[in-house]
């Protein structure tokens, strides 16, 4: 089974690189008990704790590539919030 990651923070970035196209992007993956560390993983891995995004200006100033990695953990991990996959994440 494929990995999914619960994105803690970037969901705006990571909204913005999948509307520039991309299909990955880096994130920092952070495990109880380890270092965190970068790794690039696929836009449809990755589950939003945010149903939709607000197209404002704070979101069209994000001009990837993306220069600041998503935070991600492993979804699935007990006091995460209700998830939709990202690639559903509406831009309202």
């Amino acid at each position: 089974m494929a990995e999914e990651f619960y994105i803690l923070d970037g969901v705006r970035r990571a909204a913005a690189a999948r509307e520039a196209g991309k299909r990955m992007i880096w994130v920092l993956y952070h495990q109880a008990g380890k270092k965190s560390r970068m790794r690039r993983v696929y836009l449809h891995s990755l589950y939003s704790p945010k149903s939709e995004i607000k197209t404002n200006a704070r979101f069209f100033r994000i001009q990837p590539p993306i220069e600041r990695p998503i935070d991600v953990e492993v979804l699935g991990l007990e006091g995460q919030s209700p998830v939709v996959p990202l690639l559903e994440v509406e831009l309202v």
